[in-house]
């Protein structure tokens, strides 16, 4: 492998690192806010930082904090996102294997 694969391989994993961490840091916030009663994050902008990349980390959230876990749209939703990027990666992974394995 280059050292440009190593660094696009970098890149693509902290930013996936960083994207689910502030989706887990934004549902431990809005339970936070929850709690003491205060103006709270919008759902739109939960479910958002979920279909960004960071639906491993609002779901971490969820259970991690108890957080959102009774509503619909979240217990089901956020599953399904999450799900959907897995395959979307799968797909990404096996095509560069056939795309190496060709070459």
């Amino acid at each position: 492998m280059t050292k440009v694969a190593n660094m696009t391989e970098l890149v693509i994993v902290s930013s996936f690192a960083l994207v689910n961490l502030s989706a887990f840091v934004l549902m431990a916030f809005d339970k936070w806010l929850a709690v003491g009663h205060r103006f709270r994050i919008s759902e739109a902008t939960l479910i958002m930082a979920a279909l960004l990349g960071g639906s491993l980390g609002t779901l971490a959230g969820m259970v991690t904090f108890r957080h959102k876990i009774n509503k619909p749209k979240f217990r089901f939703l956020v599953p399904c996102i999450l799900l959907i990027q897995i395959i979307l990666f799968c797909g990404l992974v096996l095509s560069d294997l056939v795309n190496i394995a060709v070459h």
